[in-house]
Order: C-alpha cells, then structure tokens, then sequence
C-alpha cells in the first residue's frame, strides 16, 4: 500500500510538468555570466534559463560555493547582496521554485528579470526569494527583486494536467488526492505572505488556472507584490511633480484603508493641488491635496518641505486636519531617497513592509500605466557592464582558454585560475575605484592610479585567492577579475599563483597597463 509520502512524492512529480508554461522538457541552465553585474551591483551574476526542474537548487548550491567568494562577510550598512540571480524560465517544478525561493533568502541573491525574459509559475516563485542584506541597526534583511519594463513575471497555482488528476484520483481516491492538494494550496499562500506580497493580490495568484496568470506589467502590479523598477531618479521616471505626489497618495490611501490601490484612485483623480495647505510640527509648510474637513481624521495627502519640486528625496504621507496646535500630524508616511533607504508604511522588520534601497518609482506612477510603454526607452534600467561591440578586450598577455563570451564580458581561464573580463563605459572606472572592494576581506597588497587599479588578497568566507584590476580607457572601461578557486581548505599552488601575477603584470587595455614597477 502505498503511503502519503509516496502520494505527495508522485503528486510532486505531477506538479513538475504541470506548472511550466508550454510544459517542462528539460532542466534549467545554470551558470555564472560575471563577477561583476552593474555599476550598482558588483557581485557575481548568476543566471537561470529553461524548465525548473528537482536537483535545480542543488546546482544552484555548486555554483554559488564555487563562484561567490564574499559573503556575509561583504554586507555594509549600505546594504547590498551577495550575488544577482537573473531568470528565465516558463515554470516547471513547483516544490524546487520554493526551494530556489529559500536558497536565495538564506543567502542574500538579489533576483531580476531582465527585460526580454519570461519568468513564470515556478520561476515567480523563486524570485519572490530575491533579498540583500544592511548591517545598519534596525534593517537586516529585506527585499531585493527587480523586474524591468519589458521583462515579465507571471504566476499562477499549482494544477494537475486533467489525465494526470484522472489517474491519481483512481490510484488514491478523491479525498486524498485533493486533501494533499489543498495542503500544497495552503503552503503557497503561506509562502506569499511571508514573502511580503499583498493580501489584496494572493488569492488572485491562487486563483489562476492552467491557461492564464497574474502578469505584473503595471505599477499597480508591483506595489502589489513588493517588487521595485530598476533604480533610478524618480524625475526620470515621472517629470510631473504634481502627479508624482498624487500617485504615492493613492498607494498611501490605499495602504490606510486597507484597500488596493485602483479602489481608491478616484477618489484623487482630478483634486487640485494647494500649495501651503498646512504645515507639519517642525514648521514646515505641507503641500497637497485634501480631502476633508472632519476635525483630527484623515484631513490631506502632502509634500513637505518647500524645496520639494524636481527632487527625488520627498517626505510625503497622509495628514490629520489641523487641531489647536495649529499644525498637521502625519498618519501614515511615505520617505523617499534617491541614494538612501525609501520605505512606505510602518514596522519594525524592514522584510515586511514596504522598503528598498534607492527610490520606489513605482509610487509615482499611473496605478494602471503598461510599463511595456517604457521598455527599451531612455527611462532608467539596470544598466548592465556593456559597451560598443567594437571595443576589443583586454590582452591578457597569457595562455588561457575561453569558456564563454556575451555582450562585453569573457570568461577564461586555466586549471582553477578564473578570469572574468568585462568592459563598461568610462565611468564604470570610476565605480570600481570607490565601490570594488570587499568591505570584511582584508588586501594583501592594493595600488590605485587615475587610470588603473589593482587590489588583491584572500576571502574571509571562502579561503579564495582573487586579484581585482580595472583600468581606464579613451571611450571604455574594463575589469578583470582573477579568481584562483580551490576546494575547501586547499591553497593556490605556486604555479597558480605565478600565472595570476602573470596577468596583473602582463595585460594591457587600450595601452594602459599596471606596469610592475617597471
């Protein structure tokens, strides 16, 4: 006879084909693109592409020992990840996508979808694990998930193929069939509460069938499932102050009533807007929009400051009618920055509510704007290391194999000795010089000019030898990152160590080079 942990092991299995859009015909491809993903992001760029299938967390497991030297050992208050995942994928396994989903989590992947990716079912499942971590009192964790304009994540519940709930409803019977099913149904929900997605929009998610799903493709969306845009200036992405502000009111309305934000949107739709319409207890004037008279309830959603116009760091929040004092007493707010921590709502634990790093754009736009609209645009994006295909790479001056080449990155090597190529615009020069740097790993030896740098030394975490250089082109930049990766507790043979000196001494960018002393 066969047991419950046999049903739920071939209901599994079940699930595995089912929850794929256009089904699961073989694994996912795993693999390292980079050491380095953007200019915000200077941690290892993981990818995964194809079905989701068990034993893909496994995988994920190898190439993150192998590849991510700094771990928890790089977080800074600033915050930041160990590495990005990006994904496409349309599904597949739903107990492995939970999984991914934790792995991330424990570990601090930032997850992305890129524009041009698919990211379905189990894949959305696995995003909702994207998280960074800030040693700054009082932040921890917190959610680090980014879909651009142009890519989509789409979800939908776990279904049996009709054939398939035919067969097991015969083997096992009804009652347990669907009883096991309704237990998978009340893991998911649970998951997604605890991934900090809206109650609003679980049971939507839940709901879905075989042949449609829940897509984020609006602002509405990503409030929603507490996802962000890429970073950028919020003037970039909305020029119109006024209805930047309007539109972080709806969501603030909409968090105060418990409402979604499209319930309440109309109630802000053509209100004007009034200059000075009070002032907060510090004396600062409030501008904004009312909407009642009743004495010490919710009387405006404003501004405050008086310099607010064109700038990304805005204070904005819902307002209580004046009292006796005078002045207006904020009910529920909204802080926004640019270059700092943006957060809406209240709580302690920055892992649920509403809180980013850098601004929350998707505030200050349309409720129901389609932000394919925008895709491929000159509104912000990621911003990946890219450069013109005429720009050559680095010579290297050694003998290395190359493992993979795409769109301005390279990957060589010899026996454990990885080099990571990447060529960026001038600036990123700029950005490695500040900001390439492992904040718990000591250098053994560091050299910084205008025009090159070299820092190198061993992880705290892993043991790993590495060597990081970057120099500054005419039109680009390039970094080369030397990573001599050893199974656990084996040092770099002299041979390794003599080719990674090799490297550093011998490779020219665009005539510039870091000389040995020479």
């Amino acid at each position: 006879m066969l047991t419950m942990r046999r049903l739920h092991t071939i209901i599994l299995a079940g699930l595995t084909a089912a929850f794929a859009m256009g089904g699961a015909a073989s694994a996912a491809t795993i693999s390292i693109k980079s050491m380095t993903y953007s200019p915000k992001k200077l941690v290892p760029h993981l990818h995964l592409d194809g079905p989701i299938v068990q034993g893909d967390v496994e995988t994920l497991k190898n190439f993150y020992l192998d590849f991510v030297g700094c771990r928890e050992s790089c977080f800074t208050p600033e915050g930041n990840s160990t590495a990005v995942i990006t994904l496409n994928s349309p599904g597949g396994s739903y107990e492995t996508g939970l999984g991914l989903a934790k792995f991330l989590r424990e570990n601090r992947i930032s997850a992305i979808v890129e524009n041009g990716m698919r990211c379905y079912s189990a894949c959305a499942f696995a995003f909702l694990g994207g998280t960074a971590h800030s040693t700054q009192d009082g932040i921890g964790d917190f959610i680090d998930r980014t879909v651009e304009p142009g890519g989509i994540l789409g979800f939908h519940a776990p279904y049996f193929p009709d054939q398939a709930l035919t067969g097991l409803i015969e083997d096992f019977g009804a009652g347990e069939v669907f009883g096991e099913s309704r237990e998978m149904i009340a893991t998911m929900v649970e998951n997604l509460v605890d991934w900090n997605v809206d109650q609003h929009i679980v049971s939507t998610m839940v709901s879905m069938g075989p042949n449609e799903t829940y897509d984020l493709d609006t602002p509405n969306d990503y409030f929603l499932v507490r996802t962000s845009l890429p970073p950028g200036s919020r003037t970039a992405y909305q020029p119109d102050d006024i209805e930047a502000v309007r539109n972080a009111c709806i969501r603030l309305l909409a968090m105060h009533e418990s409402a979604e934000p499209r319930e309440v949107a109309d109630r802000l739709a053509g209100l004007p807007f009034t200059d000075n319409i009070s002032k907060d207890e510090f004396g600062n004037p409030l501008s904004g929009f009312k909407l009642s008279d009743k004495p010490l309830g919710l009387g405006h959603c404003s501004v405050s400051g008086a310099d607010w116009r064109g700038s990304g760091d805005l204070d904005i929040a819902l307002y209580q009618t004046e009292g006796l004092t005078g002045y207006s007493r904020p009910m529920l707010s909204m802080f926004n920055r640019e270059q700092g921590w943006s957060t809406a709502g209240t709580g302690a634990n920055a892992s649920r509510r509403i809180f980013q790093k850098e601004s929350l754009n998707h505030f200050f736009l349309p409720v129901d704007m389609n932000l394919a609209e925008i895709a491929g645009t000159n509104s912000p994006g990621i911003d990946p290391f890219e450069v013109s295909p005429e720009i050559a790479f680095p010579d290297l001056g050694a003998d290395l194999e190359i493992f993979a080449e795409d769109n301005g990155t390279r990957i060589s090597g010899k026996g454990d000795v990885f080099v990571f190529t990447q060529l960026a615009n001038p600036l990123a020069f700029l950005t490695a010089k500040g900001r390439l740097t492992a904040p718990g790993t000591p250098f053994s030896y560091e050299s910084v000019s205008e025009i090159a740098l070299v820092r190198g030394g061993t992880y705290s975490d892993s043991g790993d030898t590495f060597s990081w250089i970057a120099y500054k082109g005419s039109d680009a930049s390039a970094i080369v990152r030397i990573e001599i990766l050893k199974p656990d507790g084996v040092p770099p043979t002299e041979e390794e160590m003599a080719l990674l000196r090799r490297i550093e001494c011998d490779t020219v960018f665009e005539g510039v080079s870091l000389s040995c002393g020479n």
